[in-house]
């Protein structure tokens, strides 16, 4: 006469077991870049603090291409979430080039680190300075990444024809290879320092870091509001004895329109209250602002930024609205130290 409610029990656990939740907690993608650069390795420890914090989602990083790339594929809803440079994602929000239409469906999120371009020479190469790659062999970036969008960029402001010198279009993880291996002379690269790639070629065959900055880099500086002169610190590697000069551009989290407004301000509290671990994962998130939000010329910003999330006040980030639109050289200089 007991068995019944045995049999029911079992039913009801049964049933629990194949739907524990009415509703599954959302699992979002983020566009990256390269696994042994930055943005890849970053993402990844912002997805760790928000398992932490068990904010009602998850996320994980994917390597790609790059910035160019992760815009057009969160235009088109392959991601959610993407890593891009700030003028990138300024250029997409108006359909400029490198984009043919406006990118309607992104949103901004979040400012992270600077990245900074990098001119890094095979030992012996005789490069001291930029006009030294003239005739030279140069990795300019793989199509598809910010990179070689800003590289172009630069390249036009100096009056340089694409036979100035013999370029070639390496993804960022085969730079070492191709530098210690002698197929290139040179490299220029944008990304946040330190990193394994810069680590592998130094360590492995002395590849050395040149003084990018000159008069002619300053004035394209100066000419373009997503830049600013950036200093790497002396002992940034291991054979680096000296500080040297470049300059660099910001990295945005942007997101799709439909990301629910509590889930971005649970991004951003993952980042605000995790910058200690990221930093320990991640040392070029030291450049990550003290404000993270976004605040990109000609960009929507994710309403989400602004903390507006009844349904979890604990995520709010009560931002004072007369700063929370400052324009965006005031937000990127509110770093680190």
């Amino acid at each position: 006469m007991f068995r019944i409610p045995a049999i029911i029990l079992l039913i009801f656990v049964a049933s629990w077991a194949w739907h524990p939740v009415s509703s599954e907690a959302a699992h979002y993608t983020i566009a990256t870049g390269s696994k042994g650069a930055t943005f890849y390795p970053l993402a990844k420890a912002i997805c760790k603090e928000v398992a932490r914090l068990r904010i009602g989602f998850t996320c994980e990083a994917v390597s790609t291409p790059g910035s160019v790339f992760n815009l057009k594929a969160l235009q088109r809803g392959d991601f959610d979430l993407a890593f891009s440079q700030s003028y990138l994602l300024a250029r997409a929000a108006q359909g400029e080039p490198p984009f043919t239409d406006r990118h309607d469906n992104i949103r901004a999120i979040a400012t992270l680190h600077l990245e900074v371009f990098t001119l890094a020479i095979r030992p012996n190469s005789g490069v001291i300075q930029l006009d030294d790659l003239l005739g030279r062999r140069v990795n300019i970036g793989n199509q598809g990444s910010g990179s070689r969008a800003t590289i172009e960029q630069l390249l036009q402001s100096l009056d340089w024809s694409p036979a100035a010198f013999s370029a070639h279009d390496l993804k960022s993880a085969d730079i070492p290879a191709a530098l210690c291996g002698g197929q290139i002379d040179a490299a220029i690269y944008s990304t946040g320092h330190p990193n394994d790639i810069y680590r592998s070629m130094i360590d492995d065959c002395d590849v050395r870091l040149v003084d990018l900055w000159s008069d002619k880099v300053e004035k394209f500086v100066d000419a373009n509001w997503q830049y600013e002169s950036a200093v790497l610190p002396a002992d940034t590697y291991s054979n680096q004895s000296l500080p040297v000069r470049g300059f660099g551009t910001r990295v945005i989290l942007s997101g799709s329109v439909s990301l629910p407004d509590c889930h971005v301000a649970g991004l951003l509290r993952a980042i605000r209250e995790g910058r200690v671990r990221l930093l320990e994962a991640v040392p070029a998130a030291r450049s990550i602002p003290l404000k993270a939000e976004a605040d990109v010329p000609g960009a929507t910003t994710h309403p989400g930024v602004l903390g507006a999330c009844a349904e979890h006040p604990k995520h709010n980030l009560h931002v004072d609205e007369s700063s929370a639109f400052r324009p965006y050289r005031q937000v990127v200089a509110d770093v680190l130290n």
